[in-house]
């Protein structure tokens, strides 16, 4: 199999052009094990947790030629991460220009997808909620897991159910402790493509046959 040294990381040529760094271990980490920094976003105003910011991150595309080189293609394609780190080795490549990283409150019509961010306080349970959506997903790099001072965080593209696309939507775990017993609810707050936020899961909307109106304005389909 043919390699290729760029730095300290090796990498093969069939899986260069989009090659993760990171795993979804405890925590997101860059190409040299170094632990990611937490870098604050939303906060849920029922449980007061604060989420990951989301990045919008434009990685440059790559192709292999014919005489087995790795050359860009000039284009590039989007991931949503929870963290600035390099997820993928194609912005490692010296003949193209560096991955754009954007912090997102909010998404766009040009986005064509809508997130969901979960926050977990076991991580037995995140793991397993994580695994189960990676089998579910049609690509794997489509779940994401990252750890942070209130627990850990699942980030979901979703690419299905096209009447959401646009939205964010966070679920926030809190333990309320009773005198006799402890339960843990679920807060869910979803924002809009106009930054507006609202309670609830635009799922259950849609199973009870609404529509999210004001996100279908911004888009010119």
């Amino acid at each position: 199999m043919t390699s290729k040294r760029t730095g300290d990381n090796i990498f093969s040529m069939s899986d260069f052009r989009k090659r993760r760094l990171g795993g979804t271990g405890e925590r997101e980490r860059s190409g040299m094990g170094a632990e990611v920094p937490f870098i604050g976003g939303f906060e849920c105003s029922e449980s007061g947790v604060q989420f990951p910011r989301i990045f919008r991150v434009s990685y440059p595309d790559l192709t292999q030629t014919p005489d087995g080189r790795i050359v860009p293609t000039g284009g590039f394609f989007v991931h949503y991460q929870l963290s600035v780190e390099q997820m993928y080795l194609n912005g490692t490549h010296p003949d193209s220009a560096p991955a754009a990283f954007e912090p997102i409150g909010a998404l766009t019509p040009r986005d064509r997808c809508w997130l969901e961010v979960y926050h977990f306080l076991d991580a037995q349970e995140a793991f397993g909620f994580a695994y189960a959506a990676k089998r579910l997903q049609k690509r794997d790099d489509r779940c994401l897991i990252f750890s942070g001072e209130h627990g850990l965080f699942v980030l979901l593209v979703r690419e299905d159910e096209p009447l959401l696309y646009g939205l964010i939507t966070y679920h926030a775990q809190e333990m309320i402790h009773q005198r006799d017993f402890d339960q843990l609810v679920c807060h869910t707050t979803t924002v809009g493509m106009d930054g507006s936020s609202s309670l609830g899961d635009p799922l259950d909307l849609l199973a009870e046959g609404f529509v999210p109106v004001s996100n279908l304005d911004n888009f010119d389909d």
